[in-house]
């Protein structure tokens, strides 16, 4: 049976510094992220008892007692915020594949090698590369 419930609604702002996943450029961020988690009480049974959750309660976390710890909130939020694969920008232009110049400064020179800039295999000899 549940008992009291409560709603809290807030924000959780940080800054982080990453690193862009295609230039590898580290660089900061700032997050602003909005939360808000339900607490439950349930009255009729202790909290160390077994029982089978319903998909309703699985977005909720158990009240107990006068304290309300927020600490898996706010890091859920933060997680979530922070990108599997950061940017510097959205333009980025990432990296020479080889010669390794970061080409948000500019055009490296090997665009002026002909069609083998930038190929993956540029580096490989002859009786390595793919035949065409």
């Amino acid at each position: 049976m549940l008992g009291r419930r409560l709603f809290i609604r807030g924000k959780v702002a940080f800054r982080a510094r990453l690193q862009c996943a295609v230039c590898g450029t580290e660089y900061e961020r700032d997050f602003k992220e909005d939360i808000a988690p339900e607490y439950v009480s349930w009255e009729d049974k202790p909290a160390s008892e077994e029982e089978e959750l319903s998909t309703e309660d699985l977005g909720r976390a158990r009240l107990e007692g006068d304290m309300l710890d927020l600490t898996a909130s706010v890091r859920d939020a933060i997680h979530l915020a922070i990108p599997i694969a950061p940017r510097c920008r959205p333009d980025c232009r990432g990296v020479c594949p080889s010669c390794g110049k970061d080409l948000n400064e500019g055009p490296c020179g090997c665009a002026d090698k002909g069609d083998a800039a930038g190929h993956p295999f540029v580096d490989l000899g002859e009786a390595d590369r793919p035949a065409r």
